[in-house]
């Protein structure tokens, strides 16, 4: 007499227990789920798509997909991939999508930190002092990074001049602000990330 459970036999979630039918509804949800990730997928900037483990005929796929607007032509595609999608390697693009997915959240708990440094450093470039004391881990160019906040700061007041300028003339702030250089403060906030970044992966 066998020792198994006969309830453990068919493990098969697509097949009811009871009745051995197909289950429509587990088949709706993996389905959906494989049409989700597909979606991920297409959605991913050129260069990340390139990451993902998929031989080269998924990635022509996968790329024509994403040139293709709404319609029965991209959902003839979609079904096509999604057939395909059991013959790749899900364990690997899960894998993969969750590395990206905690790489995403590390940049933006960066986020706010750096653009609160951007604010201090050109509105007191003194604070340098500080960013560099708690960030001294970071490799610090700090020649590099004197000047970067001095253009920052410097630009940062011609941009408050223009806008003062704009509203005694009655000029839209908006408009204003569109006519700042934004040039030195990006390279600032790039090697504020910079630094902070390798700060963070040296702790």
């Amino acid at each position: 007499m066998s020792d198994t459970d006969p309830k453990q036999e068919n493990t098969n979630p697509f097949i009811h227990e009871d009745s051995g039918r197909r289950n429509l509804t587990a088949l709706k949800r993996q389905q959906d789920e494989i049409h989700e990730r597909l979606e991920t997928l297409i959605a991913l900037k050129p260069e990340e798509r390139a990451e993902v483990p998929l031989d080269l005929k998924a990635q022509l796929l996968l790329t024509r997909l994403a040139g293709m607007k709404a319609g029965d032509p991209r959902s003839r595609e979609m079904r096509y991939a999604a057939k395909l999608y059991a013959e790749w390697d899900d364990v690997a693009i899960t894998a993969w999508l969750k590395q990206r997915d905690y790489r995403h959240s590390q940049f933006l708990a960066l986020e706010g930190p750096i653009n609160d440094w951007l604010e201090k450093l050109t509105q007191a470039p003194k604070e340098i002092t500080e960013f560099m004391r708690l960030y001294s881990n970071g490799e610090i160019d700090r020649q590099r990074l004197r000047q970067l906040v001095r253009n920052a700061a410097k630009e940062r007041q011609t941009q408050l001049a223009e806008i003062a300028k704009a509203e005694a003339n009655g000029i839209p702030l908006s408009k204003a602000r569109k006519k700042g250089l934004k040039k030195s403060s990006q390279a600032l906030v790039n090697e504020i990330r910079a630094i902070m970044r390798r700060a963070s992966h040296h702790k």
